[in-house]
């Protein structure tokens, strides 16, 4: 319900122009502030006979440049009167000094459900939540549809590359509001613009799509009208869809994740909602994991410059040009991280390093604002991965197509989308398990009564029998690397740790007194560790006769007898 306010409206004045517009309102009329946004204010405005409309103008105070232009939200909503986009009607746009200080946009009062609270949306029944999120993504879907020439907004804003402004126009607002240092905000920020996609398609942007933003049939759940068009501009549509994930907590999320309407039990996952956008668009969702990272990025910057003053919240927020809903994420949720594992020293002659090599920018770089994975999600990516490696080994890499990889996996190439950005991803990610498979735990410190030969043996034998499961994807990852620099980087960190996990196990029994103290223990890791790697591709992949015992004995004798590892001493010992 409104509050009766007269703070920011002239009452008398605007009662006489309301009724002179002609719409058919009697006098008196009375105002009242309403909705939970910290942006625009406003108004709803009901006559005599109980007829309501709603007026909208700026925030009180000092504005950002650009931000709360109620006579561009105006010529926007009267340009898209007549399309397929759900709005109100425009009634009028005053701009008479003797009236108001500032534009003040009047349209019709839609009626319907604001799912603002947790509440409202527990008094929908689950197939209408459920709905409502489909819906949201069929209005952008007609958004994103308009033609701009026809309705006369292709020079509403600047057609240049749509991510490299929004990362300008909001770095410059954090800048200007900051009041404490952000590291890891930063170091997104610099992320964001390594991984900001080329320019493509340019479509009227919304701009602030979120559940708080609709006006909703509480039958049906079908979208009624979608307010807020003060963010408007022109850019890439994903940018949206993106904003739409920013704002979508959902069951399963982390517990920093806060509440918002979409956690209560029967909305629609993020998965489907690109899925639906997929199915309503035919649009290209190759970058949709860029614009859920900015989504995410702007958000914490508007939660940020909120926090900054508690106790002044509502006009701390104003000052941003959007008006955040109750967030669904906070700015640890977008933050990048790492961590790195340790085991001990062990006399292995495989590729076995406690952790497997990073692949440069392409399993995690390119997945800013990965979403948190419910058992669905989990399933369905596990499903793509083991579906890609059937594809990639029977069609190779360049032969392969997303469209087999997601029929393989019995999904929708919507769903593929959700989860990676490009085919070089999921091979990344494929090659990856691989060669987490490869990296076998081995043993630990060879002790005094350990005998050496015989976990060497044992090493090699579980290095050999790995590389035979993986044959063909070590055949894959060579080709790829051949013209890849980042899958280059990825074999070539696979060959150093190789290397340095043997330079190590060799200088542990160089020091026990088990193997030669006259042999490098660098340069002999090198040329062993790149015979066991040559020994294993030319059985495995050229082909041989030979079983893998054979080739487990050969390998141990060329080790043993490199290291000076003869059975005969190690017996006298």
């Amino acid at each position: 319900m409104g509050q009766e306010v007269t703070e920011g409206i002239d009452e008398a004045a605007m009662t006489d122009w309301l009724v002179g517009l002609g719409v058919g309102l009697q006098a008196p009329l009375t105002y009242a502030r309403v909705g939970l946004g910290q942006s625009n204010l406003t108004y709803l405005v009901t006559d005599a006979q109980g007829a309501r409309l709603v007026l909208r103008r700026p925030p009180l105070g000092e504005l950002l440049a650009s931000a709360h232009d109620v006579a561009r939200e105006h010529r926007i909503l009267a340009a898209l009167q007549g399309t397929d986009v759900p709005l109100p009607r425009v009634l009028g746009l005053c701009e008479d000094p003797a009236v108001t200080d500032v534009p003040v946009l009047a349209v019709s009062h839609v009626d319907g459900t604001v799912v603002d609270e947790r509440a409202d949306a527990e008094a929908l029944s689950p197939a209408a939540r459920h709905a409502i999120g489909l819906s949201l993504v069929d209005t952008l879907g007609r958004i994103h549809g308009v033609d701009l020439e026809a309705v006369g907004l292709a020079d509403l804003a600047s057609h240049k590359p749509y991510a490299a402004r929004q990362l300008k126009r909001w770095s410059g607002q954090w800048e200007l509001s900051r009041t404490r240092e952000l590291p890891e905000l930063e170091r997104l920020t610099e992320r964001l613009r390594t991984l900001e996609p080329e320019a493509g398609e340019v479509a009227l942007v919304h701009g602030d799509c979120h559940l708080r933003n609709l006006i909703v049939d509480p039958d049906d759940a079908s979208v009624r009208a979608i307010l807020d068009w003060e963010l408007c501009t022109l850019g890439d549509p994903l940018a949206d869809l993106g904003t739409v994930l920013a704002y979508w907590p959902q069951p399963g999320d982390p517990p920093t994740m806060r509440f918002d309407a979409s956690m209560v039990e029967g909305f629609a996952t993020r998965e489907e909602l690109v899925e639906r956008y997929a199915e309503v668009t035919g649009r290209d969702l190759t970058h949709v994991p860029f614009w859920h990272g900015l989504g995410l990025w702007k958000l914490a910057i508007i939660l940020e410059g909120c926090a900054a003053d508690s106790s002044t919240t509502r006009a701390t927020s104003r000052r941003w040009g959007a008006s955040p809903p109750r967030p669904s994420t906070s700015s640890s949720r977008v933050r990048t991280s790492s961590s790195t594992r340790r085991t001990r020293v062990s006399a292995m002659p495989s590729e076995t390093e406690p952790a497997a090599p990073e692949v440069p920018d392409l399993v995690d770089a390119a997945k800013l604002g990965t979403l948190p994975q419910t058992a669905r999600g989990k399933r369905t990516r596990d499903a793509l991965i083991a579906a890609a490696r059937t594809v990639f080994e029977r069609d190779g890499y360049v032969d392969s197509r997303l469209v087999d990889i997601a029929a393989e996996a019995k999904c929708s190439i919507g769903s593929f989308y959700t989860w990676f950005e490009s085919k070089d991803e999921v091979l990344a990610a494929v090659l990856h398990e691989a060669q987490s498979d490869m990296l076998h735990p081995g043993t630990g410190r060879i002790e005094a009564t350990d005998d050496p030969i015989a976990i060497i043996a044992a090493s090699n034998r579980a290095y050999f029998e790995a590389f035979r499961r993986n044959a063909k994807l070590n055949v894959l990852l060579q080709q790829v690397a051949a013209v890849d620099p980042r899958f280059r980087d990825m074999r070539r960190a696979r060959s150093e740790a190789f290397v340095a996990r043997n330079s190590r196990a060799i200088r542990d029994l160089q020091e026990r007194g088990l193997a030669d103290r006259d042999v490098d223990p660098e340069l002999a890791a090198m040329a062993l560790s790149g015979m066991v790697a040559r020994l294993a591709y030319d059985v495995f992949v050229i082909g041989g006769p030979e079983t893998v015992e054979d080739v487990v004995a050969t390998a141990t004798r060329l080790w043993t007898n490199a290291l000076g590892l003869t059975e005969p001493a190690l017996r006298a010992d």
